[in-house]
């Protein structure tokens, strides 16, 4: 019988680790087949990318300026890019002269902000000066791979003349069963973001305009609840939480009720979340007295959380 001889160590080592490397060159080539940027995000960091609280300051404290990022993105993307999907600004206190880098198919490019001259501002040259800072940024992006700018110019020029407000239509009106009228949701994304539910007739005219949700903090509020919208019939309407589990039921004479299961079946965790939810204004209109009456029923049942709330919320 013929012997085979055996791998050595080495051979064997490089055969176990070939799957891995096969992986990385994978991910390397699919990244580079993406075709378009679609993301431009915005932070404030230090000089090695750590966030930065004290410069971020300025501009927690002035919500005027905290949906620009996201209506430039919304106005500018998607644009062709050759291979980078996302760009991070990152903002910083002090010049860099770094060239904008990337991994993968994300970019980073570091662009100067003064905090103190942002401070001093009026609230309209806040976001000015947000708006132009972040578009510088992204401009040498571009001229560092070579993208055209028309898309980015496009968006500056429209949010200035768009004076900076910012609201746009959810995807597509959707006909009733009955083919009478039409559904889309609309979103504020000023701060604080409101959703919106409107109603047409067939032609398009609007009939009603009901309020969902206010004080979502941004982009990431807003994409975190709106899950679908579908006819329950032709009177009533289920936008369903991105979660799948809570819905508004909303009715085309502007009734709105939402529904959270794990405290319409009675559960005192569900209830107390619930009534914080409806106390602080958050993901719902805000209702105190609704949300207390939730909290004490909660606290009824013995659930500790909701005790030391009335506790604390008594004081």
């Amino acid at each position: 019988m013929r012997r085979v001889a055996c791998p050595s160590p080495m051979l064997r080592h490089r055969l176990r680790t070939l799957p891995n490397l096969l992986i990385v060159v994978i991910v390397l080539v699919l990244s580079r087949m993406a075709k378009y940027l679609r993301c431009i995000a915005s932070d404030f960091t230090d000089a090695d990318g750590r966030g930065d609280a004290e410069l971020y300051a300025p501009v927690r404290a002035a919500p005027c300026s905290w949906h620009l990022t996201w209506m430039y993105e919304h106005y500018a993307v998607p644009m062709r890019s050759d291979g980078i999907v996302k760009v991070n600004v990152f903002f910083t206190s002090s010049e860099l002269n770094r060239a904008p880098d990337d991994l993968l198919d994300v970019s980073i490019v570091y662009e100067r902000f003064d905090a103190v001259r942002f401070a001093w501002l009026a609230p309209k040259e806040q976001q000015r000066y947000f708006v132009d800072r972040l578009h510088t940024a992204m401009l040498r992006c571009a001229a560092h791979f070579g993208w055209t700018s028309e898309s980015l110019v496009q968006a500056h020029d429209r949010i200035i003349a768009e004076d900076f407000e910012f609201r746009f239509w959810w995807r597509k009106p959707l006909a009733s069963p009955d083919r009478k009228a039409k559904v889309q949701a609309l979103i504020e994304a000023c701060h604080p973001a409101r959703l919106y539910l409107v109603f047409f007739d067939r032609e398009m005219r609007e009939q009603q305009r009901t309020l969902l949700s206010s004080g979502l903090s941004g982009r990431g509020g807003v994409e975190f609840i709106l899950g679908d919208v579908r006819w329950q019939d032709s009177n009533t309407v289920k936008v369903q939480h991105k979660n799948g589990r809570d819905y508004w039921l909303c009715g085309t004479d502007g009734s709105v009720s939402f529904h959270y299961p794990r405290a319409d079946s009675g559960d005192p965790h569900g209830e107390f979340d619930l009534g914080k939810m409806y106390y602080e204004g958050r993901y719902v209109l805000q209702d105190q007295a609704r949300g207390l009456l939730l909290i004490e029923r909660a606290a009824a049942k013995g659930f500790a959380h909701a005790r030391n709330f009335l506790t604390a919320a008594r004081k």
